[in-house]
């Protein structure tokens, strides 16, 4: 990112004019391409394209807003364009699986959610499970995950916070007063009354592998919630040959 906002705007301006040629000449000769190929071939082919439009929409739109000094790395504007072309790769690919297809899609909680997502003081805007559940409605179920404490692999940022606690009052230690190593929670079956309906119906610090806290409504982000106790890297017992 660094290198692409060093680049005149002309260079800039450039990639992006070659990138939107390559993808219309995908669509204007299909019939040519599946000719010479196979549709599999041909599909895949002109998906690579879209998502090197994907990327040069994003570079660009955090180029617009600028790479801020101190706080989240990137704007809320590039946030929106990166999980705007998650959703439609996704559904890409499950226009691919047929009408009995299925996916289970693994990302962090912040992108899965199907409300807004609010990171301290920044509003990082529209992420992927809105615009899924806008797009297929019912057929989208997020599942949200949440933990007391851990190891971190090491190998990112995200992980500094892991062998702590949780925060008192926040989402993860109330699911940790439980007082059981692992469960999951229905939150579709939550009656639309009583306590538990009140307490899980307001905006609730949540713990994202980082000293900060993602503020959400828990029944709003998710359709289910799951808790385990302690988490720990996956440790590989043996590889395929």
């Amino acid at each position: 990112m660094d290198k692409y906002i060093r680049l005149p705007m002309e260079v800039r301006t450039a990639y992006t004019a070659a990138i939107a040629d390559l993808v219309a000449r995908f669509e204007t000769r299909r019939v040519d391409y599946l000719g010479r190929s196979s549709e599999d071939a041909y599909e895949w082919a002109y998906r690579h394209a879209i998502v090197a439009r994907h990327l040069d929409n994003e570079f660009r739109a955090i180029a617009s807003a600028g790479i801020p000094q101190e706080g989240p790395p990137f704007p809320a504007e590039a946030h929106i364009v990166r999980d705007r072309a998650m959703a439609d790769n996704l559904l890409w690919e499950l226009e691919r699986e047929g009408p009995e297809g299925r996916i289970v899609l693994w990302a962090h909680n912040s992108h899965l959610q199907k409300s807004t997502r609010v990171n301290g003081d920044m509003n990082m805007g529209t992420g992927l499970g809105e615009f899924l559940d806008s797009m297929i409605g019912d057929d989208y179920v997020s599942v949200g995950f949440t933990y007391y404490q851990g190891a971190g692999s090491g190998w990112s940022f995200y992980q500094t916070d892991i062998p702590n606690p949780p925060r008192p009052g926040s989402l993860d230690e109330a699911m940790a007063r439980v007082g059981l190593p692992m469960f999951v929670l229905d939150l579709r079956s939550v009656p639309r009354e009583g306590l538990a309906y009140e307490w899980l119906n307001q905006l609730r610090g949540h713990r994202i592998s980082v000293p900060e806290y993602m503020q959400l409504n828990p029944l709003q982000a998710w359709d289910a919630l799951f808790y385990i106790e302690s988490i720990s890297p996956v440790h590989v017992e043996s590889r395929p040959r």
